[in-house]
């Protein structure tokens, strides 16, 4: 990635709600967080033993500006 977009992979945000892609976001060296609100994760054990874990784990896709309200554009200057 960072040939091709010159990006740090340090400065990258991983979404996942696979451990496959989990794996490949840690393995990388992204910071990656588990999304475990999709509907067929319902029965997801909050308990959970990651082999790979992640930085983060949430379920409610509607609270992602509160985890991250520097990227919200509603915190852009002059609104």
């Amino acid at each position: 990635m960072q040939k091709r977009f010159n990006i740090e992979p340090k400065n990258v945000l991983v979404i996942e709600d696979s451990l496959v892609g989990i794996e490949g976001g840690k393995k990388a060296g992204m910071k990656t967080w588990h999304f475990i609100g999709a509907s067929h994760l319902k029965a997801w054990d909050k308990n959970h033993k990651y082999a790979y874990e992640p930085d983060f784990v949430f379920e409610d896709m509607n609270m992602f500006f509160e985890y991250l309200p520097h990227l919200s554009s509603k915190n852009e200057k002059g609104k």
